[in-house]
């Protein structure tokens, strides 16, 4: 496969290695996240979120992350249609259950590691638990 060989390439250039199959898939779980814009009231927001459905809420600036079970994807993206809320942004994500921290040196080749990585043209989301900010 074409672009399993331009992962090998890469990772091995950048000094990572292809782990097997699901090996840390007990790393993440599978989540609806929506994103929709704080708005003058957050805690409004917020329970329009936990009214439409979603279980956990996050704020990132100026956005709400809501997540939910994946097999509500759709109704959560009705439900908050529905009660007036933009969504910025729906989609079903691998989420870590843990953030891991690492020194900069380590963040800084991780960054590039990812940034190469999404590059490729058949790959469409690279997921870490690691804290990149």
């Amino acid at each position: 496969n074409r672009t399993l060989g331009e992962i090998r390439a890469v990772l091995g250039k950048l000094g990572g290695t292809l782990a097997q199959v699901g090996s840390v898939q007990f790393l993440f779980k599978r989540r609806a996240v929506i994103s929709v814009r704080v708005g003058s009231d957050p805690d409004s927001t917020q329970l329009l979120l936990i009214e439409a459905g979603v279980d956990d809420l996050s704020i990132q600036d100026d956005r709400i992350l809501g997540y939910g079970l994946p097999n509500r994807f759709s109704v959560l993206q009705s439900e908050l249609k529905v009660r007036g809320l933009e969504l910025l942004d729906a989609q079903l994500a691998w989420v870590p259950k843990m953030i891991l921290q690492v020194d900069a040196t380590t963040r800084d080749k991780l960054i590039r590691l990812i940034e190469r990585l999404a590059e490729l043209a058949d790959v469409g989301s690279v997921e870490t638990n690691v804290d990149l900010g």
